[in-house]
């Protein structure tokens, strides 16, 4: 398994420490620091790497779990912070907890990752690039037509052109920088792998077509690189905004930006956004939306003024624009989404690895969106009642076996869970929200 970075490891075991031993936590503060630039660094680093991806499902899938356990080490962090200032040894002990488990679970799935990535072979990471030399690879085997291969060029020169004008604008507002040059001379290396597909195209010349994928190949490879690269030289030199968008968008008003450049800029601006558009409709239409209090209507809301926004922009110019009040919309828009998937996440974590539970929680969010028949419900519940009652009937043979204070408490744990199993089913049938909630969590 990958390791765990040393900062967590350290914060982790003197957590476990001062829960069993009583030990002081003074030295963990210059630690903190050190273990949110981790966690910052490796969230930056996989947000880079799933830039133009051209992964599976399940990469992205596991670039997604990733993010969401990145995301709860960052408030477990915080959170174990201020219980190391209050001296409340209870919640240093729970919060350590809840980072162990998210460093472990993130090491797993990098591992995964990497395990899945290794496995795919793509020969760009660019989506458009990759299907365009896939299809000229097919080409050349001759699996398909070469009229087959037009249909992929389309998307793959419009989206050189997009490359184009990102490598324009950085020249532009970041001028100074050696990485304008190279990013140029890769981006001529791109369009000279597409004139070599186009020659083939109106020539039928093998030799074009092979030029084309090698060029492209290796063109496109150093290209996500250099990206890579301008994007974190963009983000050290950031001083007008809190989101990138908005920072090119001030530094686009600055040096006036104008015509196709301005367009092109916008029509970025508009492709990034689609990831958030994403996101927000994940979350609107999650099955523990309504149960986990996801802010449904503030999500589409600030969506809907960011939209409105960018179609204002687009029409009448980056000087009629509030850009202040923009990039706050954004940072805004960021931070619920974040929220809501953390408290997605969190609820799914307290059910796993729970016989049952990962279904019964599921029908709970679906009956706080009044989604599901009730006698359905009830078959789920049913299934819930009878694992815990099995628990009880083997807790009681082995009384005489376990500990007494244990007993008790599992004793306990065991009635406060029936208790839940019919306060579920009465709210439920009164489709009330907020009792659904209180019984779940017992």
């Amino acid at each position: 398994m990958s390791e765990i970075p040393a900062p967590l490891q350290y914060i982790i075991k003197t957590c476990e420490q001062a829960a069993s031993q009583g030990t002081a936590l003074d030295d963990l503060n210059e630690y903190f620091v050190k273990a949110r630039m981790v966690v910052q660094a490796k969230k930056s680093g996989f947000e880079r790497f799933s830039w133009g991806i051209v992964w599976s499902e399940k990469v992205c899938e596991l670039l997604g779990q990733l993010n969401v356990e990145l995301d709860s080490q960052a408030v477990a962090l915080r959170d174990l912070e201020g219980a190391v200032e209050n001296r409340d040894f209870y919640a240093v002990d729970k919060a350590g907890r809840d980072l162990r488990y998210s460093a472990e679970e993130a090491a797993k799935l990098e591992d995964m990752l990497m395990s899945t990535v290794s496995r795919q072979a793509a020969v760009s990471p660019y989506p458009v690039f990759d299907k365009l030399i896939k299809a000229a690879q097919n080409v050349l085997k001759q699996n398909i037509s070469p009229k087959v291969l037009s249909a992929f060029m389309v998307p793959a020169v419009n989206f050189t052109v997009r490359l184009r004008a990102a490598v324009k604008r950085f020249g532009l507002f970041y001028g100074e920088s050696s990485l304008w040059e190279c990013a140029g001379r890769v981006v001529s290396s791109i369009e000279a792998g597409m004139g070599a597909f186009d020659r083939f195209l109106r020539t039928g010349q093998e030799k074009c077509l092979k030029d084309g994928i090698r060029i492209l190949t290796s063109s496109t490879v150093t290209m996500f690189t250099v990206v890579a690269d301008m994007g974190i030289l963009a983000e050290n030199e950031r001083k007008y905004a809190k989101h990138y968008l908005t920072e090119e968008l001030f530094r686009a008003r600055e040096c006036g930006l104008e015509g196709e450049d301005l367009k092109a800029l916008w029509l970025a601006v508009e492709s990034s956004l689609q990831l958030e558009l994403s996101q927000v409709q994940t979350l609107v239409n999650h099955p523990l939306g309504t149960l986990c209090g996801v802010h449904k209507k503030e999500l589409i809301a600030v969506l809907n003024l960011v939209n409105a926004t960018v179609k204002h922009g687009l029409e009448d110019g980056l000087q009629a624009l509030d850009l202040a009040g923009f990039d706050k919309l954004l940072v805004n828009l960021d931070k619920l989404i974040q929220n809501d998937l953390t408290k997605v996440n969190i609820e799914f974590r307290m059910a796993s690895g729970a016989p049952n539970f990962e279904e019964l929680l599921i029908a709970v969010g679906l009956a706080a969106d009044n989604k599901i028949d009730i006698e359905a419900f009830r078959v789920i519940l049913q299934g819930v009642a009878d694992n815990i009652a099995e628990v009880a009937a083997g807790l009681n043979n082995n009384a005489g076996s376990l500990d007494p204070e244990q007993w008790s408490q599992l004793s306990v744990c065991i009635d406060a869970q029936m208790q839940g199993c019919q306060a579920l089913e009465a709210a439920c049938a009164s489709h009330n929200v907020e009792e659904l909630r209180k019984a779940w969590h017992l």
